[in-house]
Parts: structure tokens; sequence; C-alpha cells
């Protein structure tokens, strides 16, 4: 194992955002990011069959961007959603879908999903990456995670511990397929699996839950994603999905 790979879920078999939990949702596809005038839209670019619509920015009148999801699909997913492409994002491929979100970006927050499990799974993915590399990691965590001493104890912690900006490209892992343990109109628990460069597994168990008006990623009490993510050693039983 590398030392990277110990170092964060994205980086490594256990799915710790206060070592970089990202890294779950880890690593490059094809993608890129156009900065604006202070604002900042998404050029998705993968392997999806349609081109999902860009996320808004925020407008320089103070305007707040539309939010309203179309994904209606309430069923679990028996295969990977349709409609998505891959964007890079700090080195980690991360999903973008027209219909499931996210619709807006705000800075470095993407939010705006759709209450469903395809807007639960493309929110787990893009949370826990942004939580853990954006250089708005605090106000991604603030805005995103569920409230309480999970969130408390991530941002005392990775505050102290937080990896630099500079991410070399294949040191985090790519995500790779999914499978929902549960699902409700309330919450989500969600397993990642991330792979990295040395062909090694990790599945991971996320938990979103619905605010009211988003979904936000919840941590443990130690202000972690995942105690027991666990080294896997092939993709049966999950959905293959990722942008690369």
């Amino acid at each position: 194992m590398t030392s990277e790979e110990k170092q964060s879920p994205f980086r490594g078999p256990t799915f710790t955002l206060s070592a970089g939990f990202l890294a779950v949702v880890a690593l490059l596809p094809v993608g890129i990011l156009i900065r604006d005038s202070g604002t900042q839209q998404a050029e998705p670019r993968g392997s999806a069959t349609s081109r999902p619509q860009q996320p808004s920015a925020g407008n320089s009148n103070g305007s707040t961007p539309t939010c309203r999801p179309t994904d209606a699909r309430r069923l679990v997913p028996r295969k990977a959603p349709a409609g998505v492409a891959w964007q890079i994002y700090k080195t980690v491929a991360l999903p973008y879908s027209r219909t499931a979100g996210p619709l807006v970006l705000e800075g470095e927050i993407a939010r705006c999903y759709a209450p469903t499990p395809a807007g639960a799974l493309i929110a787990a993915a893009q949370i826990s990456t942004r939580s853990a590399f954006s250089d708005e990691w605090r106000a991604v965590t603030e805005r995103q995670v569920v409230p309480g001493p999970g969130r408390d104890a991530f941002i005392k912690e990775f505050g102290r511990t937080r990896p630099g900006n500079s991410i070399k490209p294949g040191s985090l892992g790519q995500i790779a397929g999914f499978k929902f343990i549960s699902y409700s109109q309330h919450a989500a628990e969600i397993e990642l699996v991330m792979r990295f460069f040395t062909g090694r597994m990790s599945a991971n168990a996320l938990t979103v839950k619905w605010s009211g008006s988003d979904w936000q990623l919840e941590f443990s009490s130690n202000g972690s994603t995942d105690a027991q993510g666990r080294t896997i050693p092939s993709l049966d039983g999950y959905i293959l999905w990722g942008g690369v």
C-alpha cells in the first residue's frame, strides 16, 4: 500500500474524510472548468449519451440561479444513471446530470440535486470530494454537511491536517462503481467503490440526508464518512459507474 493510499479513502482502503475522504471519489477523466469574471461554469465532457446542462453560476447582480431538477425516478437504480457526464475537479472525476444535478455552482459549492436516488448518488460523490479538496472546503462543509458533532469534529481536525493544494495525478482513487444499501425520501446510504492506480479497490459507505431543499452529506461523530471502508477483490455485486 502506498503512503497516499494510507491518507484518505479517496487515497486508500479506509474512507475517512479527516484524512481526505474525497479520495473515494478520486481521480481523473476528461473535463475542464471555465472561470469568467468570478463566475464558474462547468463544461462536462464524458461518455454520457447526452451532454448534461451546465450548472448555472451565481449572477453578478446577486440573483439566485433557478434550482429545478427534473429527475423523477424514485426507484433505486439497477444500472448506472443515464445522461451523466464526467468532469475533472482537483484531479477527481465527478458526475453531472442535467436532470439530477448539480444544477447550480456558487464558488466551489455544487448544489441543487433532485430528491431522487440519482440525485443522492451524485450529491454523495460531489460533496464528499469538494469538502475534502476544495480551497473553499469549509464553506462546502458548513453548507452541505449535516450539522452536528460530526461536522464540528471534521472542521476542527481537517483544518489542522488538510493536505496541500498540490495533488498529483494518479495519487487519488477513481470512482468505479456503487451500490445502494438503503434509500428513502429522507436518507440514502450508498457504497462508492474507488479504484486506485495500483489496482486496489475500496468500498466506502456514505450517508446523505434530505434537508428539505437538498441533499447533505452526514459524518459520523468523529468527523469521518465511513470508519469501515474495506478492500474488495472485484466489482461483483456493484453497478459499474465512473468517468475513467
